[in-house]
């Protein structure tokens, strides 16, 4: 099922590549560990799989989907592994090194799936819709006592928290699917594609600029970009809900990391630091992100003997509310990097912040590894939220 191809890419996402990580070889060796890892227990066929659905994990669901000759039980499988996938890897804090990078591994096979099922062809049909979201909406997957994710993991899961990340992942995945079938079901976007895909399967997947095909692809994509764009814009808003929030947000009682500040005068670009002294904190970008009494404070709370102090930046947001919170500071020996997500409030309308505050960033504390650091990824992504101290 997967290869070691989709966790390079997972780590090329972060800011991470291999030269950065040292040599190719024991790189590979790990990505391939992880790799069948995910994958050792996705043996089910579709059959099997589609009267089992609710008792088997992401990886299961996803590898058997890919054994289905009818798309519409393709579809199913793979939308339930997603949703799986996304519970799982928030719920299921990993226990090592190993595992974490299993979780990486899984979160790109879900993103792979996203793009491969269900076909366009299927949501030109809005019949196929209705019939998706009836069978996802009575699937109740199930967490037994002896259920496993594909990872060992480090905590316990309260089973009310894990069926309100079973609805809200149920919900994007519903609400990303319908948004993509209205977007296809238009014809201008949908002869646009067409074409587009057979300009590039004609030139072997690769266009060269000043040919007629390079030029034909350019207008297409800008139709394609711009009727979604209308389309996804017309989409009414969502309610913000703070429950859900609080459970995404919320530190687990089993992590070692403490966030103790956030802000919003960071810097123009999406970032992750970590300083191992109070010198490099003074002759960094924080020096002018806080006052000088704030820094000094903060420093004082970092034991630099046995901690490090761990920064994020969003870059620009214009509708911030004014919360950014870090959900996650791990490092990983295998790989010898650390590796930091945060999550950013937002509000379609904005909360008032002037030009000079809309730069979000937050600050933890964390443990100093025993091993050395060659590298850091990071990744931030937006929560709906509400405005509470709007340009204070």
């Amino acid at each position: 099922m997967g290869n070691c191809q989709i966790l390079t890419c997972c780590f090329i996402f972060l800011g991470l590549s291999s030269s950065s990580l040292g040599s190719s070889e024991p790189l590979q060796d790990v990505f391939t560990q992880a790799e069948a890892q995910l994958w050792k227990d996705a043996t089910k066929t579709c059959a099997e799989a589609l009267l089992e659905s609710e008792a088997l994990n992401a990886p299961q669901l996803l590898a058997a989907s890919e054994t289905c000759s009818d798309e519409e039980d393709r579809a199913f499988l793979a939308v339930a592994g997603q949703i799986r996938s996304g519970a799982d890897s928030q719920a299921f804090k990993p226990l090592g090194d190993l595992d974490e990078l299993v979780i990486a591994a899984l979160v790109m096979a879900q993103a792979v799936a996203y793009g491969n099922s269900p076909t366009l062809q299927l949501l030109r049909d809005p019949s196929f819709l209705q019939r998706l979201t009836a069978r996802i909406n009575v699937w109740v997957p199930r967490l037994a006592p002896d259920y496993r994710p594909g990872w060992e993991f480090r905590n316990d899961i309260d089973p009310a928290d894990y069926e309100m990340l079973i609805g809200l992942n149920r919900t994007e995945m519903l609400l990303a699917i319908a948004e993509q079938s209205e977007i296809v079901q238009d014809d201008e976007y949908f002869a646009a594609y067409v074409e587009a895909e057979e300009i590039m399967e004609r030139n072997g997947g690769s266009l060269v600029p000043d040919d007629p095909d390079y030029d034909r692809y350019v207008e297409l994509s800008d139709i394609i970009a711009r009727v979604a764009t209308r389309i996804r814009d017309q989409a009414p808003s969502r309610p913000v809900d703070m429950a859900i929030n609080e459970l995404v947000l919320r530190p687990d009682r089993s992590d070692t990391f403490r966030q103790i500040y956030s802000g919003m005068r960071g810097v123009d670009k999406s970032v992750a630091d970590t300083f191992e002294s109070a010198e490099a904190v003074h002759g960094s970008w924080l020096a002018t992100s806080v006052s000088e009494d704030e820094l000094a404070d903060l420093i004082d709370l970092v034991d630099f003997g046995s901690e490090i102090l761990v920064a994020i930046s969003s870059g620009r947001r214009q509708n911030a509310t004014g919360n950014i919170h870090i959900v996650d500071v791990s490092y990983n020996g295998l790989l010898q990097i650390w590796s930091v997500t945060g999550r950013v409030g937002v509000h379609e309308d904005g909360c008032g912040f002037g030009e000079d505050q809309q730069f979000p960033f937050a600050l933890a504390v964390a443990p100093r590894p025993d091993g050395q650091v060659v590298s850091s990824g990071y990744s931030i992504s937006n929560y709906a939220d509400l405005c509470w101290n709007a340009g204070d």
